[in-house]
């Protein structure tokens, strides 16, 4: 007995002696995880881009600042992207046949007469709809019909548009609704060239489709066996559509018995979300220390201060398991009705590991957010300040969950005092630019961002984040036209106000993890400024753009370029063309 007392006393010094060491060495604030290097396997990627990569970039001097860096390579590969373009149909469709090993749909043609008759700039950058449909190839057209039925069947916050000939018809339980007109009209434009089909399209801000990683990786790998087998098939290639589906019906679907979505509003959604997540990606780290896995920031940031080099890898969130505690939609989304079954539904933005797909949302389509051109002041003539008006729609707050929303998070840089890092040329060496230590307070001066409504809260955070922030009387939107730097952040959802942003005199600045339809066409450090989602960045962004003269030249070429640009990509006819292909396919 002596002995079995003295064995545990032994036990209990040593984990004593492990509990100390864990706390003098590991349980530390003083370097964030996401400042940290580490590595992972991607296990299900995205398939290789298929045109050649181009060679790496030079290394950056020491006297050029990682932005000046950022924005030359951005520009080299946005011009390769520009150039490559095809100049005719039998290009593009040569091109099509490469990049996907198939040959187009029926009435590309159409479509492509379409897209040239209207002055469409990137002829071939539509990957991205390629990568969504990639697991419908998997289903049979039937499967496909039947899985439409069930998502409109149950009622929940989807429109339903149809087309029969050359009628689009649109439908919603709750009667009228002015997105519906908008996709009806929109879609209506190009009907004639459609087959006949159904669509669900979502009504809630937040995505509804979440995968598991199991079946997605089935469906894709599916997917991608019988796009082969179709593309070897020559014979198969036509420009006709087949006749329409005996089962298709008109009017509106309502027969689902069983609702396909589950309701997770102000719930904490994290391990739903990162479910389509690879295993072995440090998002499905099973914390077995107890301890968060880091994020992998290497494949997407630029140190010293993570600037972003990749804005798709950054929003990667299979490589930031940090989003849990640090992102409104992780916490608590204000609603949230989900699918863990595919089903077709098409979304306006999207987290990357959800499956809905991307179409221009009808906020643009309608032109819900405008700048008026004639109050726009020309660069010259804005403050140099950052600015951002709104309310707290990250997610829905109680119990003292805001600190860790996103806008909550970026709010209390730009107000409260903290330290922060920002680079300073060391000219008396060959070090270059160093990284240096600096009090919040000499650089908020050039922030004018506050809230104006405390919202979507419990009555006890709602008085809480009253009294923590600065907040301000609401402003007329064409304020925006005063300030050289147009804050863009996520909200429930996709902010709305990027389009505008872009096509003002102003600069766009963007924090943002929800995937939109214009990924392909609008390029970070060509036509606006990434963030980072850890707000280690924004400081030296706006100090560098501001204070030294070689930032302030990028700045003011960007905006004019990003204005320049979006009146060519993002017109009403370039959200067309984009559904009209989006829906060929």
């Amino acid at each position: 007995m002596a002995r079995i007392h003295r064995y545990f006393l032994v036990l209990a010094i040593f984990f004593t002696f492990v509990l100390l060491v864990g706390l003098f060495f590991g349980w530390n604030d003083q370097v964030p995880s996401y400042l940290r290097d580490n590595h992972f396997s991607l296990g299900l990627s995205r398939p290789a881009p298929a045109a050649a990569a181009p060679p790496p970039p030079p290394p950056r001097l020491p006297e050029v600042h990682p932005i000046e860096y950022l924005v030359s390579n951005a520009r080299d590969s946005f011009s390769q992207v520009t150039a490559r373009q095809s100049q005719t149909l039998e290009e593009a469709v040569h091109e099509y046949q490469r990049r996907y090993g198939i040959s187009p749909p029926p009435n590309f043609d159409k479509w492509y007469e379409f897209a040239v008759s209207n002055n469409v700039r990137l002829i071939d950058e539509y990957d991205t709809i390629n990568e969504l449909l990639l697991p419908m190839w998997a289903f049979s057209p039937f499967a496909i019909r039947q899985k439409v039925k069930k998502a409109f069947g149950g009622n929940d916050h989807v429109l339903q548009i149809s087309i029969r000939g050359d009628n689009v018809a649109g439908y919603y339980n709750k009667g009228t609704n002015w997105r519906l007109k908008i996709i009806r009209n929109t879609i209506q434009i190009f009907a004639e060239w459609l087959p006949d089909m159904d669509m669900v399209f979502n009504m809630h801000d937040e995505p509804r489709v979440i995968i598991p990683h199991d079946d997605l990786a089935r469906l894709v790998k599916r997917g991608r066996e019988v796009r082969k087998t179709v593309g070897k098939d020559k014979s198969s290639a036509s420009n006709v559509w087949s006749s329409p589906a005996k089962d298709l019906i008109q009017g509106f679907y309502n027969t689902s018995i069983i609702r396909p979505f589950n309701e997770y509003a102000h719930q904490f959604t994290w391990a739903i979300s990162r479910s389509s997540c690879p295993p072995d990606s440090p998002a499905r780290s099973l914390d077995l220390d107890g301890y968060p896995a880091d994020d992998d920031t290497t494949p997407y940031i630029y140190p010293p201060l993570n600037f972003v080099q990749n804005h798709t890898l950054m929003t990667d969130i299979c490589q930031m398991p940090s989003l849990e505690n640090t992102y409104g939609f992780f916490n608590k989304p204000n609603a949230w009705s989900v699918s863990h079954d595919f089903l077709p539904i098409f979304s306006p933005s999207k987290i990357s590991s959800f499956s809905d797909i991307l179409y221009p949302a009808p906020w643009y389509l309608q032109e819900m957010v405008s700048i008026d051109d004639a109050k726009d002041l020309p660069w010259e003539e804005k403050a140099d300040l950052l600015y951002w008006r709104g309310t707290t729609t990250s997610g829905f707050s109680e119990q003292g969950v805001w600190p860790r929303q996103n806008r909550q998070r970026f709010m209390t840089q730009a107000e409260k005092p903290g330290r922060e890092h920002i680079l300073k040329l060391d000219s008396d060496s060959e070090l270059g630019w160093q990284l240096e230590e600096t009090d919040r307070s000499t650089l908020q001066h050039l922030y004018n961002t506050h809230f104006t409504f405390i919202g979507q809260t419990s009555k006890e955070d709602r008085v809480a984040q009253k009294k923590y922030f600065d907040v301000r009387p609401d402003e007329d939107f064409q304020n925006v036209t005063l300030y050289k730097y147009l804050l863009d952040l996520d909200g429930n959802a996709f902010s709305g106000r990027f389009h505008a942003f872009l096509g003002s005199h102003g600069l766009a600045v963007k924090m943002a993890l929800f995937r939109e339809w214009h990924n392909e066409v609008i390029m970070p450090w060509v036509h606006y400024i990434p963030l980072n989602l850890y707000g280690s960045d924004h400081f030296e962004v706006m100090r560098y753009l501001t204070q030294e003269s070689k930032g302030q030249e990028l700045a003011a070429e960007i905006a004019r370029e990003s204005r320049e640009w979006a009146h060519n990509v993002l017109r009403q006819v370039d959200m067309q063309a984009y559904i009209f292909r989006l829906l060929l396919e």
